[in-house]
């Protein structure tokens, strides 16, 4: 029986361990991609892999594209399921721009993402992060920005919920050489880096993406680049987890009420009605026979 019990009371912590944990914002897979043109006029479209994951998951996509002019700006991402989070220049550097879009798809295989600009984009970059237990009704707790000029980019604090993925998204501009691209995925963690090099010149895009078990503050978080200094917008997201259902209180049992037999009549102490019966009428015989008797008496 105390066995039997342990393995009851084990099963049970196992189901709500499991039921909280898919609970969480956990991230399915991601894609990474970049192009480089030697001249104008370059690009106007760059694709990506969503990755693979469940029907519902919540996509997240940036992209980094520069050109020699000021005049350039994206148009929506493919497919038309994204919906803008953030747009704007690397540092003061209108020929760099940067772009967070995210929206959910009904597509468990990977799919592809394209960014779109307007201008011919001499070097672009792209990166996809998916999610999953993402709410659907309220997905982005909170998004803010920075942006400057140098080699050290800070992504501001937010303030975020427990069950969250807190991303941080790093695009930037520089005269460098370096390129480190890759990617890594796993359900609580995950980081790329897309760059694209030519001419002397470099768009960057890196992202780091982290459970956090508990709300409050996340803290700022740094980037640091080599080379020459750079232009730079450093974001900060956090993803809201699906809400968890009500706790449902157990159902009120009403008890059925317990019959009762009636207590034994003591039939020895309390005469019944046939009983006082015959007692009148011994009663009424024997007055009878007294009155006869009498009566005879007294004529005799």
């Amino acid at each position: 029986m105390r066995l039997l019990r342990l393995f009851l009371t084990i099963a049970i912590i196992s189901f709500f361990n499991s039921y909280y944990s898919q609970a969480d914002v956990l991230i399915e897979s991601g894609g990474i991609n970049s192009f480089a043109a030697a001249g104008i006029p370059g690009v106007m479209q760059l694709d990506v892999q969503s990755g693979a994951g469940q029907a519902g998951d919540y996509i997240l996509l940036t992209c980094g594209a520069f050109e020699n002019s000021q005049n350039n700006l994206f148009n929506s991402p493919d497919p038309a399921i994204f919906s803008g989070l953030d747009f704007d220049s690397c540092g003061d550097n209108g020929m760099c721009i940067s772009g967070i879009w995210g929206g959910f798809t009904n597509n468990p295989a990977s799919e592809n993402l394209a960014c779109n600009t307007t201008g011919a984009s001499v070097i672009f970059t792209a990166g996809a992060l998916r999610y999953s237990n993402v709410d659907t009704m309220n997905p982005v707790i909170a998004i803010d920005c920075n942006f400057g000029q140098g080699n050290t980019a800070t992504a501001p604090s937010i303030m975020t919920e427990a069950g969250s993925q807190v991303v941080r998204i790093f695009t930037s501009f520089a005269f460098t050489e370096v390129i480190a691209n890759g990617i890594n995925v796993m359900s609580q963690v995950a980081d790329f880096n897309s760059e694209a090099t030519v001419d002397g010149g470099q768009v960057s895009s890196i992202a780091s993406s982290m459970f956090f078990n508990s709300d409050g503050n996340t803290g700022t978080a740094v980037q640091m680049y080599v080379g020459s200094p750079r232009d730079w917008r450093a974001c900060t997201l956090a993803l809201r987890m699906v809400p968890t259902p009500p706790t449902q209180p157990p159902p009120t049992v009403i008890p059925t009420p317990t019959m009762l037999p009636p207590p034994p009549i003591d039939r020895t102490s309390v005469p019944t009605l046939t009983q006082w019966g015959h007692l009148s009428v011994a009663i009424l015989i024997l007055l009878i026979g007294v009155w006869f008797y009498r009566k005879h008496k007294i004529r005799g």
